[in-house]
């Protein structure tokens, strides 16, 4: 009876953790493409920094406003990234690009 209490009360506190711990919120990153391509991104941000991106299939990508593939990005392009941290590599879930003038 006890052993079925404890049991009870461990799934009902694991149950709460799930509802309480919030989700970890993606991250936005902006600057200008190095590379693209072969399901990777690197940009160099305004502070100089390299950021590099694992892009997997069914990332939203537009340029210009409009659908574009990865390998549509052009080395001074301009790129907003949303991305997350996913087994230690920053994983972008969508890319929103300006050509480069």
């Amino acid at each position: 009876m006890i052993r079925l209490l404890a049991t009870r009360l461990f799934l009902a506190s694991m149950v709460v953790a799930a509802l309480v711990v919030p989700a970890h919120a993606a991250d936005v990153y902006m600057g200008k493409v190095v590379t693209a391509g072969d399901g990777a991104l690197v940009i160099v941000e305004k502070d100089g920094d390299n950021e590099e991106f694992v892009v997997p299939q069914g990332t939203k990508i537009t340029l210009d406003g409009k659908p574009a593939k990865l390998a549509d990005l052009e080395a001074g392009d301009l790129v907003k990234v949303t991305a997350e941290t996913k087994q230690g590599k920053l994983t972008a879930s969508a890319i929103e690009g300006r050509s480069a003038e």
